[in-house]
């Protein structure tokens, strides 16, 4: 590894980035050598071995000397490797928060399940979700092997979180709205934890335990109770100014209708020839939009869908049809 400075500076990140540079190359190659840790990350051999001993007193990294190469002339090589162990291979707690429940799980350092539960929302309110969330998952995580130490805990959800901040800054859907939820997860459970948005997350996780073409390039799309994105260039999730990028408007209501057919509607429909689905002048073709001929047509407004938690003056949908130019079938709220 090319360095500008011949002499370590503190506080410069470089003592991390080369534990990970290690990690990498174990994750993708080991059982290995220190030698093809050196070749494949870029580092000195001194590093590489340095490294290598603070993995292994930190429980990360492990030798196997039952795997001991001996061919050719010098010493031994003892490969090393993730330390997966049933005992001391440490594991990764995780929750995905999502509407209708969430998903507890621990990984080990190689992202394989090995442990995992469910947890519904039904009947909970949103004022108590987060404390009952933290008390299922401290639970789930007191039924842990002892054997195995845990690291840390890692929470995502939909809608917009700043993993900076520890903080979700807005999600309509389970009405949290600028939570500190890293902290409140890490006050119950007593162990790190660091949250993002899922789309983000999955991204991640790809470009790390996927397929080799995720770290050239990625785009993960998401369509659900919200609708969420995630871009990845040459390794590098994209998050965007305050972390925002990714995240889109979805539909506050809960008539019966699908929300994901509602977020699809709203993402792939022309944006120049509608107005944003939720508005209440949707019907509202302006003149610019509307070609000579043009029906102009509209459904005669009524109540607010039975069961919609809107406000304002909501319309029932109604298909009505328009001519070519406007949209074959529009939805008129």
């Amino acid at each position: 590894m090319t360095a500008t400075h011949s002499a370590p500076l503190p506080g410069d990140g470089r003592r991390e980035a080369n534990a990970a540079a290690v990690l990498r190359a174990v994750l993708e190659h080991g059982p290995v050598a220190r030698s093809t840790i050196a070749r494949v990350s870029g580092l000195s051999p001194a590093a590489v071995s340095r490294q290598c001993s603070d993995l292994g007193r930190a429980g990360l990294l492990r030798d196997l000397p039952h795997l001991v190469e001996t061919r050719g002339a010098g010493r031994p090589r003892t490969p090393v490797d993730l330390h997966t162990g049933e005992v001391g291979g440490p594991v990764a707690g995780g929750v995905h928060i999502g509407v209708p429940g969430s998903t507890f799980g621990l990984v080990d350092l190689r992202g394989r399940v090995v442990a995992r539960r469910t947890f519904p929302h039904d009947g909970i309110a949103r004022r108590d979700l987060v404390a009952r969330i933290a008390d299922a998952l401290r639970d789930f995580m007191a039924a842990a092997p002892a054997t195995r130490p845990v690291l840390g805990v890692g929470a995502v959800l939909g809608g917009w979180v700043d993993p900076g901040a520890g903080r979700v800054v807005r999600h309509d859907a389970l009405g949290l709205h600028e939570r500190p939820l890293a902290d409140e997860l890490a006050g119950a459970l007593g162990l790190p934890v660091r949250i993002d948005n899922h789309a983000r997350a999955i991204a991640q996780s790809e470009i790390l335990f996927g397929h080799s073409a995720a770290r050239r390039s990625l785009v993960h799309l998401f369509v659900g109770n919200v609708v969420d994105a995630a871009i990845g260039i040459a390794g590098v999730v994209h998050r965007g100014p305050a972390s925002g990028a990714g995240t889109w408007p979805t539909c506050p209501c809960r008539a019966p209708t699908s929300r994901a057919t509602a977020a699809v509607r709203a993402v792939w429909r022309p944006r120049s020839r509608t107005r944003p689905w939720w508005s209440p002048r949707y019907a509202k073709v302006s003149s610019p939009h509307r070609s000579s001929g043009c029906c102009g047509r509209r459904p005669r407004a009524t109540s607010a869908p039975s069961g919609c938690c809107a406000t304002g003056p909501v319309r029932s949908a109604r298909r009505w049809p328009c001519c070519s130019t406007c949209s074959t079938r529009t939805w008129w709220w």
